[in-house]
């Protein structure tokens, strides 16, 4: 790695993307046109890519660009023409990413043809490392705002709309109305395992946290087209083994063992075996719901994870060649 791009990739990581919810243009747009130049791309002049995103925003949008005036030093000057710095609200980025993104290829000169139906980063293949790192440092920072802006769910909702439409046929109105329905059914079954818990009925806590923990993964299978070979609860931890975080498959299927014994085994059970006393079942029961409850709010913070960073219009990926 040479001293340019090793000072570059510094710069990138002291970068503070959004200071009080606005991006300092002039800096990004400099960043930008020297990741280009260092994955081996020039274009005339870093106000190329300054003025790419000012002539997005529309006349009704100038309040959220704040145009302010420095002092300007000899090192100074290059960066801020005119000694003014430019300075975007978050939310025009939220607005204006994608179509950003894809005129980087156009203003760059790249000579690729966009595909048809192309996807809005279908110039940066693999080649662009330094302006994918930058670039997916600015598409990090909007999904931490979309996830801690999302207090009502409905972000993340219509994530999983788009999401599971993709690969179904279902249109993306009816596939948000059945997360809609689902959301209601979820609240439901969360108080039912709460009172549960409270009132002695672990049987019915640990029937429900099975319900729930199941329809985390079937719809994680969906996200990236894959239906679950049989719906089964040790079939469903099996196929999503892969993307669940390190020892919590292992953890499910020794709660799915537990949940199996206690839902079955009070009654039935083989005469030659001896059987579980009455108070031993319920404790055992007991403690299977909670290990349960905690299972689920381990689920649900996987699943938050993979709908607000894996499956968001906000995440970066390289694009294919």
């Amino acid at each position: 790695m040479d001293k340019f791009v090793e000072e570059l990739r510094d710069c990138i990581a002291e970068f503070n993307v959004f200071q009080n919810h606005y991006l300092n243009l002039n800096v990004f747009s400099i960043l930008l046109y020297d990741c280009l130049e260092a994955d081996g791309y020039r274009i005339s002049h870093w106000h190329d890519l300054y003025n790419l995103f000012i002539g997005l925003i529309d006349d009704k949008e100038q309040s959220l660009v704040r145009v302010t005036s420095l002092e300007l030093s000899a090192d100074t000057q290059g960066i801020y023409p005119g000694g003014k710095v430019t300075e975007v609200c978050s939310g025009l980025f939220l607005k204006h990413y994608h179509m950003f993104v894809q005129n980087i290829g156009y203003v760059a000169e790249l000579e690729l043809d966009p595909p048809e139906d192309h996807n809005y980063n279908y110039w940066l293949t693999k080649k662009f490392e330094n302006t994918f790192r930058l670039l997916n440092k600015l598409s990090l920072a909007l999904i931490e705002i979309t996830e801690s802006n999302d207090s009502t769910g409905k972000y993340s909702q219509a994530v999983q709309a788009m999401s599971l439409s993709a690969h179904t046929n279902q249109d993306l109105e009816h596939t948000l109305q059945v997360l809609l329905q689902k959301g209601d059914s979820i609240a439901f079954a969360d108080e039912r395992i709460r009172k549960a818990i409270g009132d002695g009925y672990y049987l019915e806590a640990i029937a429900l946290q099975e319900s729930r923990i199941a329809d985390r993964l079937c719809l994680n299978l969906g996200f990236n087209g894959r239906r679950a070979h049989k719906k089964a609860f040790a079939n469903l931890i099996e196929e999503n083994q892969k993307e669940l975080p390190h020892g919590l498959p292992e953890q499910l299927d020794k709660w799915r063992r537990d949940r199996n014994k206690f839902l079955h085994q009070m009654v039935r059970s083989d005469f030659q075996q001896k059987q579980i006393a009455a108070e031993d079942f319920q404790n055992g029961a007991k403690q299977a719901a909670i290990t349960g409850s905690e299972l689920v709010e381990k689920i649900e913070c996987w699943f938050r994870c993979q709908v607000y960073r894996e499956q968001n219009p906000f995440r970066l990926r390289f694009a294919e060649g």
